[in-house]
C-alpha cells in the first residue's frame, strides 16, 4: 500500500469516526424545553410566526403557539426576539489533508 493511499484510508476512517461520534450529541434530557419570545420561520410559509412560543418534548416540537404556554418542569429559554428555524443542524466539518511526499531512499 502506498503512503498516499494509507493516508487517504486513515483520513477517511477518521472522518467516518467523527460522523458516527457526532450522532451522540443529541439532547439527552427528558424534561420539556420551552422557547419563548421567538419568531418562527418554518421553511414552508412565506411569513414568520411572530412572538411565538415553541414547546419541545423528547427532541420533537410538540407545539408552536403565539399564546403563552404553561408547561410544568420545563426549561425556559428566552429567545430575545430572535428567529428560530426548526430542523436546521450544523453538521459540517473542516478537514485538511496534508500530503508530504516520501523522501527518496538512500542506498
Amino acid at each position: 500500500m502506498t503512503p498516499k493511499f494509507k493516508h487517504l484510508v486513515a483520513t477517511t476512517a477518521f472522518s467516518a469516526s467523527l460522523a458516527i461520534a457526532g450522532q451522540g450529541f443529541a439532547q439527552d434530557e427528558s424534561f420539556p424545553i420551552l422557547f419563548t419570545n421567538v419568531h418562527v420561520f418554518n421553511g414552508v410559509d412565506e411569513q414568520r410566526i411572530e412572538n411565538a412560543n415553541v414547546l419541545v418534548v423528547d427532541n420533537l416540537i410538540a407545539e408552536v403557539s403565539s399564546e403563552p404556554l404553561a408547561v410544568a418542569n420545563a426549561q425556559i429559554i428566552d429567545g430575545g426576539g430572535r428567529t428560530l428555524m426548526p430542523g436546521l443542524i450544523d453538521a459540517h466539518v473542516h478537514m485538511a489533508i496534508i500530503w508530504q511526499s516520501p523522501s527518496p531512499s538512500r542506498t
